[in-house]
């Protein structure tokens, strides 16, 4: 299932009063806000007020999704029921819904994945699910590269990649989901790339192999135009 962000002008309207306080923060270690008109978890403790941000905080976002403002002027967006850690430079994407706005100097992690925008004018939807991440580039051009910095896939505006987590022979319903960090395999296993094409196709081809349960390296890239 594809979830989808939804943003407020609420949330843009706070994150750049946020931004007023940014400069003040750097002498305290912070390094950035956490903005929400709802209830989020930070380090596990709930609160429905904006939170600060710190190297390695985790974040959990509820019912309302979660603006993050960082101190180089990043904008990462988390969606709904989506949960991650974030750093300085980048986020971890553990499970759900990111976005990168203004992410000139920074990235997003998705499993073994690395996503690199390309420059400010970059605005990349990443999904993340046990045994799947999505990439969708709605403006500008993203790079997805492994855990050795080689180039996976570039995605262009308006185009979508699919990647599929490995599967251990004979993993069956009852095997232990991919580790979130290490791809299912250690640190540096592969993960397929089995769709690259545009947003309107990608949708039907995730739903058709969720149906069929094939999200595996064995899968065959699928390219369509």
């Amino acid at each position: 299932m594809i979830r989808f962000l939804h943003y407020s002008s609420t949330l843009t309207l706070a994150a750049l009063v946020a931004f007023g306080a940014a400069d003040a923060s750097a002498a305290t270690g912070e390094i950035g806000f956490a903005v929400t008109s709802g209830a989020i978890r930070v380090n596990d403790v709930y609160t429905r007020k904006n939170a600060s941000l710190f190297e390695g905080t985790k974040i959990q976002t509820t019912e309302s999704g979660s603006s993050l403002s960082l101190r180089d002027r990043a904008q990462v967006d988390l969606g709904v029921h989506s949960r991650g850690r974030v750093y300085g430079d980048h986020l971890v994407l553990e499970d759900g819904v990111g976005r990168l706005t203004r992410a000139k100097n920074f990235t997003l992690q998705a499993g073994p994945l690395r996503i690199v925008p390309d420059g400010n004018g970059s605005n990349v939807s990443v999904t993340s699910t046990e045994g799947s991440v999505q990439v969708t580039s709605l403006s500008g051009k993203a790079r997805v590269v492994d855990t050795n910095g080689s180039l996976l896939a570039k995605v262009d505006p308006g185009m979508t990649a699919i990647f599929a987590a490995p599967v251990a022979s004979g993993a069956g319903a009852g095997s232990p989901p991919p580790d979130p960090q290490g791809g299912g395999g250690g640190r540096n296993a592969h993960w397929a790339l089995i769709f690259l094409g545009s947003v309107a196709v990608a949708g039907a081809v995730l739903g058709g192999l969720a149906a069929a349960g094939t999200f595996s390296s064995s899968s065959r890239q699928v390219s369509v135009p």
